[in-house]
């Protein structure tokens, strides 16, 4: 037993002394992050980076440099994701479950709104850095829009419009809308496919609304919804009347093309 425990207690302490070897090594990363001095594709050529890497769970140090509000923090570790990953895994990864245990905590009342708004703009700026600004569809009109729906987070659809245009795919951009103004440009634009992205749960549930509508129209767009509720509840989306649900925004691709083959 004794020799147990002086093995937990070895544990334990060469946990902390990694932990305190990780701390010591923000101030260089953090230093670096500030002076946009950091070559993605070269994480070694600072000093203490990749000790950093190895070192930290970086999901869950993104999420508590956001939910303290510490920005050169989250910058310097989203810097530090990208230094091995793909942008749009970068994101999917540290971003993307952050802001949704975010959201989370303030369904369950453990997180003040502006604490969710602060966190999203701030990731918001950390997107517009690694992914193109949304480009103007020439040619034939886009069939497929994507809108915010009665909600103020706009880095989900952000990521998954940037994923589109990668594919090929051409898609408006609606902004932020109601039920009421959201039916009437999607009959004006006699769209075949709507992408609605949501934060928080009061947003999902008026896609209910949203589809009522656009059946009382006889409106035969077909919608798909994304983002944390649904990923809590996976069976919201059907409750709400939607034809797919997306987890991921690498998902969107896929789901638009099979809706809009399913249309022909």
């Amino acid at each position: 037993m004794e020799m147990l425990c002086a093995r937990g207690a070895s544990a334990t302490g060469f946990a902390q002394q990694r932990e305190a070897r990780a701390e010591s090594l923000w101030p260089v990363v953090a230093d670096a992050a500030s002076r946009n001095d950091w070559p993605p594709e070269s994480p070694g050529r600072l000093p203490g980076c990749r000790e950093v890497m190895a070192m930290s769970d970086l999901p869950q140090s993104f999420l508590a440099a956001l939910e303290e509000l510490d920005q050169l923090r989250a910058d310097a570790l989203f810097r530090l994701a990208l230094a091995d990953r793909a942008p749009i895994e970068a994101v999917e990864q540290l971003i993307v479950p952050a802001l949704e245990a975010i959201g989370r905590g303030w369904d369950e009342g453990r997180t003040a709104l502006s604490q969710v708004y602060v966190a999203g703009r701030f990731c918001e700026r950390l997107v517009s850095g690694v992914f193109p600004a949304g480009i103007e569809a020439g040619g034939e009109r886009p069939r497929t829009a994507i809108v915010v729906l009665n909600d103020y987070h706009f880095l989900g659809k952000r990521i998954v419009s940037a994923v589109l245009r990668a594919s090929g795919i051409a898609v408006l951009d609606y902004g932020r809308m109601d039920v009421d103004e959201l039916v009437s440009r999607v009959a004006a634009d006699r769209l075949e496919v709507l992408l609605i992205s949501v934060l928080m749960l009061p947003a999902a549930l008026q896609v209910g609304a949203l589809t009522a509508a656009l059946r009382a129209r006889d409106l035969p767009v077909r919608v798909a919804v994304g983002g944390a509720p649904f990923h809590f509840d996976a069976e919201l989306w059907r409750e709400v009347g939607a034809h797919a649900m997306g987890r991921t925004a690498g998902d969107a691709p896929g789901i638009v093309r099979a809706l809009l083959e399913e249309g022909r």
